[in-house]
């Protein structure tokens, strides 16, 4: 469930802050008091715990609609089956994966090492296609193999 906005209204009415003030029997400097607003004309939403916890379920539903899942799969460079002709593939674990997961591109994650980030941003750049599986990940390379051991990340598409 998508996040719900609701647009908020305020009370209005012909004194606002008119408030009628009645002592207490019997306590000194103690007083009731009670609103003296003239006429209103809107209601406006109450500040109470119905409205507040309507605003917490709405924002928490709407964090729980955007949350994504990142999967990691491990692609090592003797995995690879296939040809130049047919495409390399190659299928691997992959924690908590399912049949249905959309994933959006892979990515991968910096090590600070420019030599190993420069090999690893060129692998992941041979990768054509991803196929989800239950507990598995199939990965496609149409052109050529990454040529070093490659450590993916997939994030689940909303």
């Amino acid at each position: 469930m998508a996040y719900e906005k609701k647009t908020w209204k305020n009370r209005q009415s012909e004194y606002p802050n008119r408030r009628t003030l009645t002592p207490v029997d019997g306590q000194d400097n103690t007083y009731d008091v009670a609103r003296a607003e003239g006429l209103v004309m809107e209601e406006g939403d109450a500040f109470d715990q119905k409205t507040m916890q309507d605003l917490e379920d709405r924002i928490a539903a709407g964090f729980a609609a955007v949350t994504s899942r990142t999967y990691t799969a491990v692609l090592p460079t003797e995995g690879w089956t296939g040809d130049g002709e047919t495409g390399y593939t190659q299928t691997v674990d992959c924690e908590g994966m399912t049949a249905d997961v959309v994933t959006l591109q892979p990515m991968i994650l910096p090590t600070g090492d420019r030599a190993t980030d420069i090999a690893a941003r060129e692998a992941l750049g041979y990768i054509s296609m991803v196929e989800t599986l239950e507990g598995q990940v199939t990965v496609t390379c149409w052109e050529d193999k990454p040529a070093v051991n490659l450590t993916i990340y997939l994030v689940e598409a909303r």
